[in-house]
C-alpha cells in the first residue's frame, strides 16, 4: 500500500461538504476564485473543495485543485443515491476502474493507507 500524505476531497454539494470540514477542522482558502479547505485527518493533510454537480463542473474544479496541490489520492464524499437503493448512510464505494468521459481515459483504484 502507498503511504498517503496529502489526499484531494471533493464533495458536489454543500450539504455533503459541511461534515468533511467540520471533521477535518479545515480552514478556508481561496486559490484564484476556487474556494478550498485544508485540514488533516490522522496523519494525512486533505484539500477539501466543493465539486458541483455534472461533469463540466467536475472537469474545472477537480483540474484547479490538482493544478495547485499534489496529491497522492482524490476522493469523492456524497450521497450517491442514484447508485443503490439498498446502500446505507456510512458505506464506502471503491470503484475498480474511474473513467474520464471526456477523454475515455480509465483510471484504476489503489488501496489508501494513512502515513
Amino acid at each position: 500500500m502507498t503511504t498517503v500524505r496529502r489526499a484531494l476531497l471533493l464533495a458536489p454539494m454543500s450539504s455533503e461538504l459541511r461534515p468533511v470540514i467540520k471533521y477535518t477542522k479545515a480552514r478556508r482558502s481561496k486559490v484564484g476564485d476556487l474556494t478550498v479547505y485544508t485540514g488533516r485527518a490522522g496523519e494525512v493533510d486533505i484539500v477539501v473543495a466543493q465539486l458541483g454537480v455534472g461533469p463540466a463542473s467536475s472537469h474545472r474544479v477537480t483540474g484547479r485543485t490538482l493544478s495547485h496541490f499534489p496529491v497522492d489520492h482524490v476522493l469523492v464524499s456524497g450521497i450517491a443515491g442514484g447508485l443503490d437503493p439498498d446502500l446505507t448512510i456510512g458505506t464506502v464505494v471503491v470503484p475498480e476502474v474511474v473513467m474520464d468521459v471526456g477523454s475515455g481515459r480509465r483510471y484504476h483504484s489503489a488501496p489508501m493507507e494513512g502515513g
